[in-house]
């Protein structure tokens, strides 16, 4: 397992380097992002909520996540599909969970979107090493985004229709700032707590599971 996820990791690093040849930078970044189970009736009233608050409304893509198992259980390697209207996309994806300002959040890699034979590449290797099937779920996702929303930093709201997680499966929130640099963490972290209080009126809301713990649960079901 350690020589086939090492591969996993070799794969990402090239394909790393080859944005960088490209002329850009290696996306590499702290993820501050909290979910949250809806009704069926904050899911109908959030749109005009969000587009009464000004953030802009990005077109419906429909998200299947293939999760690859990882050397340490809570770090993440997922192949995300992603289809819109402009045709269909698929790039790699790796969080591990840090210390970082006094809490706990996820360090994030992520690829540029990449072709077939390299998707087929990584499934296939992540397949020999789950040993069999690899676990995956779909939603259907509209963002809605405010850039600049505080300072620098910019949040983006998503509304989530997820199938695919038995009992946990439904419409979900996420709101999510990306932090560049480790000092503006903590400056996610209110913004996270603002926006969720303005959005849910309560922004010590029960926070739900990542969607990857969510399936492993799900198949315990």
């Amino acid at each position: 397992m350690n020589l086939l996820s090492g591969v996993l990791r070799w794969l990402l690093r090239f394909l790393q380097r080859l944005n960088l040849s490209k002329g850009k930078e290696a996306s590499f970044q702290f993820e501050v992002e909290r979910k949250y189970r809806l009704s069926e009736k904050e899911m109908s009233n959030l749109p005009g909520v969000l587009t009464e608050s000004g953030f802009d409304r990005v077109p419906e893509v429909e998200i299947t996540d293939t999760f690859i198992p990882a050397e340490v259980e809570s770090d993440m390697i997922r192949i995300r599909d992603i289809v819109g209207r402009d045709g269909k996309s698929t790039v790699l994806t790796m969080k591990t969970w840090v210390e970082v300002e006094g809490g706990r959040e996820r360090e994030e890699r992520e690829s540029d979107p990449f072709d077939e034979l390299t998707r087929g590449c990584f499934l296939s290797l992540g397949s020999r090493l789950a040993g069999g099937d690899l676990l995956s779920f779909t939603k259907k996702r509209t963002e809605y985004r405010k850039r600049r929303y505080r300072g620098e930093l910019s949040v983006t709201v998503a509304l989530d229709r997820v199938t695919g997680l038995g009992s946990y499966s439904g419409p979900y929130l996420e709101v999510e700032v990306i932090a560049r640099r480790q000092e503006d963490v903590a400056g996610a972290r209110s913004l996270v707590e603002d926006v969720t209080a303005e959005l849910l009126g309560d922004a010590n809301r029960e926070v739900a599971p990542s969607y990857m713990e969510m399936l492993r649960l799900s198949r315990k079901e």
